[in-house]
């Protein structure tokens, strides 16, 4: 029902490493229903390691 397009990252302050930030993910929607989007926070490089965080969202296409 929704195609992932991309993500971007804005950081807070430049040049700051750890600083914080916003990530921006856009989705096209493909059909009208409702379907779930799930996000998991988890480091990369942290093999094995269960996330930090996990959301999910319920998303209507209308």
């Amino acid at each position: 029902m929704l195609k992932f397009i991309g993500s971007k990252y804005y950081p807070q302050r430049t040049g700051l490493v750890g600083s914080g930030g916003v990530e921006r993910w856009v989705f096209r929607s493909l059909k009208r229903g409702r379907t779930e989007v799930s996000f998991k926070y988890v480091r990369p490089w942290e093999k094995g390691i269960p996330p930090v965080d996990t959301r999910s969202y319920q998303i209507t296409i209308r």
